[in-house]
């Protein structure tokens, strides 16, 4: 549509007048007659759904335009004549009462529903995640898995399908859960490597594929979520796979992999974009933030601008008192410290989000923003990978993620954060910087794109499935003697080369590593410095700082710290009396980020690398070796039952879960903790009000 004629038509909708409204509604008519498919038409159609008191005595030719455009979820049932009823009817799903598709998710899911791989693109407010239930649905299949880029997307989807799936499908999210007569696989890419056997999945589910571009600066991600794919794929499971606002895949993969691309920008809601021009970016903000009615987001960086925005919006008194979240706050001030910034924004009815903050509080404040009890939410990138909220504004505070400027795609994707469905038609997106040209996203996936597979890639694949330089490397990494090729391929996304170094450093140093390197149980000091000065110099190439970092020394040091005090709470403690003068955000955040990132993950995952290598090395030259399995596990586990552990992604906190230990059954089997847990009667409990709601909800959703 000519957008002199499409701006016009907007402000004829949004005016008070109304002596031009048959003309109005005569144009948009015409509109719709020649090309229902045209997205600003459909916004057109939105526009007037919002202004629907204006409107009324035209309710029914604008549910005739609802029609037409194949908005069908806005209509209402009760209203329909017998040609809309019947074609109101048709965009049932099977077996779900209440649930009506628009046209564009009918099409995909009667293409799913026939058997054929789907790869869509469509807007946030499309209702990607709704044809997953849907084809659940339909009794199809026993095993689903469903793969999400991040543990909080995890829990998301498992709260979801579990309210919709309970008693039908045994869900499950670890790898020490036992498999039922049916089953879905919630998993992350990381998680998927550690199942030995899923030859049985019959459909998967790929959510946010455009994470297999190794483009999006987390080539690990990137070379798991490929394998995740590969393995899957080779069961003959059919698949779904779903993103946002891509614009083109590799050409060679929908005929490699027989799967259709679809492509499009249906949209249930509006999101529209307002230029805020200013020299003072954080006075506009506090400015804006207390005029705007309804649920906010506010986009930054980086967790210390999310500090930052908060500290500025509570010392110029933005927010109220809310006493329904006085005793969260009171919990989280005296679980981690008084003056962490969280504390204070809770009090005022602002919530942070970002990937420092403990899992089952940020799901805690995900919930509280979309029940109202929250006004503002100041978050990060983390909240925008796919977490569901229900927010009427978004206000793009940085024009950045991380460093590196924000480009038309994940711009496109936190714009589409405003406006919920059935809630807000209309969502408003105001920015201090100018929006990014559009830069026409391609996917490019290595799986079939050569010249970007890395090599921690190309050893998972099958050799008949390479050519070019591709078999050539295989070839290479399958011959050398450094290392057995079979290590090399069970270590995940570890580069090859890196791993041959660390073998090669080894096996030069022999009377050195030996004697360090050959532990088990739990590991003397000197053994942990050796681990972890191989770990940073030569398998992570360590340079800079990384999650509180520098040196394989100091990895050494604060890992060992961890395993003798036990808690942040500890830690943090620790950390001020060192130093007095240091700011408690920065300490808090620091803390949770370093145990988040090494101790949950990079740690125990580099050590167990570190393992394989030390035992195929000693063994080769006939001497005994290490086992740092028991440790490995320790560690990600935060020392404690792995089932408590575990509990803090389903919004259990660590510090409750211990405290509930012996009525988890002590915690150290996942299913069995579930189980217990189901069956704890909480009013006979002394609990903190805080964790009385905590474990409610958590109890509630299992």
């Amino acid at each position: 549509m000519e957008a002199n004629l499409k701006s016009a038509l907007i402000e004829q909708i949004e005016s008070d007048g109304r002596e031009d409204t048959f003309s109005l509604l005569k144009t948009i008519a015409n509109l719709i007659n020649s090309n229902q498919e045209d997205a600003d038409i459909q916004e057109l159609v939105l526009r007037l759904l919002d202004r629907s008191h204006k409107y009324a005595a035209y309710s029914e030719i604008i549910d005739s335009f609802v029609r037409q455009v194949g908005l069908f979820p806005y209509l209402d049932e009760g209203r329909l004549g017998l040609a809309d009823f019947l074609a109101y009817q048709l965009h049932r799903p099977i077996g779900m009462d209440g649930v009506v598709f628009h046209r564009a998710q009918a099409s995909v899911y009667a293409s799913l529903l026939a058997g054929n791989n789907v790869i869509l693109s469509a807007p946030t407010s499309f209702g990607k995640s709704l044809l997953v239930d849907a084809i659940i649905e339909a009794r199809k299949f026993d095993d689903v898995a469903i793969i999400v880029p991040t543990i909080a997307l995890i829990d998301e989807v498992r709260r979801r399908l579990s309210e919709t799936f309970k008693g039908q499908y045994k869900i499950i999210t670890h790898a020490s859960q036992s498999r039922d007569w049916k089953n879905i696989f919630v998993l992350t890419q990381e998680r998927v490597a550690e199942f030995t056997d899923l030859s049985f999945i019959d459909f998967f589910v790929i959510d946010e594929f455009y994470k297999m571009d190794p483009g999006d600066d987390d080539e690990e991600r990137s070379i798991l979520l490929n394998k995740a794919f590969y393995r899957l794929f080779r069961t003959d499971a059919q698949f779904y796979m779903l993103g946002p606002n891509i614009n083109s895949i590799s050409e060679e993969f929908p005929g490699r992999f027989k799967a259709d691309f679809y492509k499009t920008d249906y949209a249930t809601v509006v999101s529209q974009v307002h230029r805020i021009e200013t020299e003072d970016t954080q006075q506009s903000l506090v400015e804006l933030v207390k005029r705007l009615e309804g649920g906010t987001i506010i986009y930054c960086s980086s967790p210390p601008s999310a500090r930052r925005v908060v500290e500025r919006l509570l010392a110029e008194e933005v927010g109220s008192p809310n006493p329904n979240l006085l005793a969260s706050a009171e919990w989280i001030s005296d679980e981690y410290h008084p003056d962490w910034s969280l504390v204070s924004g809770l009090k005022n009815r602002i919530g942070i989000h970002h990937g420092k903050i403990p899992r089952a509080i940020a799901q805690y404040i995900v919930r509280m923003f979309n029940e109202g009890e929250i006004d503002y939410l100041v978050c990060t990138s983390t909240l925008i990978e796919g977490v569901n909220t229900r927010a009427k504004n978004v206000i793009v505070y940085d024009n950045k993620i991380a460093k590196k400027k924000l480009d038309h795609f994940t711009f496109n994707n936190i714009k589409g954060r405003s406006g919920r469905m059935f809630r807000h038609f209309i969502g408003d997106v105001y920015i201090f910087n100018d929006p990014p040209d559009d830069d026409g996203r391609k996917v490019e996936i290595p799986l079939v794109e050569e010249h970007l597979r890395p090599d921690a890639l190309l050893v998972a694949m099958d050799p008949d499935h390479l050519s070019g330089l591709s078999k050539v490397r295989y070839d290479e990494f399958a011959a050398q003697d450094a290392l057995a090729f079979s290590v090399i391929k069970g270590n995940q996304a570890v580069d090859p080369i890196r791993q041959i170094n660390v073998a090669r450093e080894i096996a030069e140093n022999i009377p050195y590593y030996h004697p360090l390197l050959t532990w088990t149980g739990m590991p003397k000091y000197r053994n942990l410095l050796a681990c972890c000065e191989l770990i940073w110099n030569v398998l992570l190439e360590g340079n800079g700082m990384r999650s509180g970092v520098a040196s394989g020394k100091q990895l050494a040091f604060k890992i060992n710290h961890f395993a003798k005090h036990g808690s942040i709470k500890a830690l943090i403690a620790e950390d001020l009396k060192q130093d007095k003068d240091a700011n408690p955000g920065d300490v808090v955040e620091g803390n949770l980020d370093f145990v988040r990132q090494w101790v949950g993950y990079l740690f125990p995952s580099s050590l167990m690398v570190i393992d394989s290598i030390q035992e195929h090395v000693f063994k080769k030259h006939g001497l005994g070796v290490g086992n740092y399995r028991f440790y490995a596990s320790q560690m990600e586990n935060y020392f404690m039952p792995p089932g408590i552990a575990a509990l803090d992604e389903y919004g259990l906190p660590v510090q409750l879960g211990l405290r509930l230990k012996d009525l988890l059954g002590g915690g150290g089997d996942l299913d069995a903790a579930l189980e217990h847990l189901q069956k704890i009667e909480i009013a006979e409990l002394e609990l903190h009000p805080f964790e009385r709601d905590l474990l409610t909800d958590v109890q509630s959703s299992i």
